[in-house]
């Protein structure tokens, strides 16, 4: 191959490269400014509470809500307590 057309290989890998690079970065970077609003836990909430409030906005079974608020605050026992600030994604 020509050292004329090696070169023009190399930037053109480079450039898809750079593409698809930026391309992830925007990708993650859309999921993590999801709009949300936040619930300061009062003694007696339940997140099936806050879920059905919440259903106003998403339209769906209660129960994905649940679902989905402990998943995007990293509830792995889906336990709240009073005092705690939950983050409530909006869809």
């Amino acid at each position: 191959m020509k050292k004329k057309n090696r070169r023009f290989v190399i930037l053109l890998i480079m450039a898809f490269s750079y593409v698809f690079m930026m391309n992830m970065v925007f990708a993650s970077s859309s999921q993590e400014e999801q709009d949300f609003y936040e619930v300061v836990i009062e003694q007696g909430d339940t997140l099936w509470e806050i879920a059905s409030d919440a259903n106003q906005f998403h339209k769906k079974n209660v129960m994905d809500i649940v679902y989905l608020i402990a998943d995007f605050n990293h509830l792995d026992s889906g336990i709240i307590h009073p005092g705690q600030t939950i983050k409530v994604p909006l869809p």
